[in-house]
């Protein structure tokens, strides 16, 4: 959203034009490159991971792709570019650098 402040610094019981005027224009995220590293054995011990150590919520493979794509729908592109990492024994790159959203969901769906 645009918004626009006027600030007036005068000596008191003055009333002049401002001498400071400040306009806050819509901005735009600063280049940024974004690595997600997702543990994608979620999906393989037994089709969950207790959370906090104990009784909290289970958190699976699923649910982490996600919450992913919740985070990839806020993030400014192409200013910032996303890249996945996945991990289990190994680690491999399942998505390179990229500004296209829509690219990054695929590779992440297709884990």
């Amino acid at each position: 959203p645009h918004r626009a402040w006027a600030c007036t610094f005068s000596d008191a019981g003055a009333q002049t034009e401002p001498i400071v005027k400040v306009a806050l224009d819509p901005w735009r995220q600063a280049p940024l490159d974004f690595v997600i590293c997702l543990d994608t054995s979620l999906g393989r011990r037994c089709g969950q991971v207790s959370v906090n150590g104990g009784g909290g919520g289970a958190v699976t493979l699923r649910t982490a792709q996600f919450m992913l794509e919740l985070l990839v729908e806020h993030v400014q592109t192409p200013e910032v570019r996303l890249a996945l990492v996945c991990f289990e024994e190994a680690h491999w790159v399942a998505c390179e650098f990229t500004a296209d959203q829509e690219e990054f969901r695929a590779r992440l769906l297709e884990l």
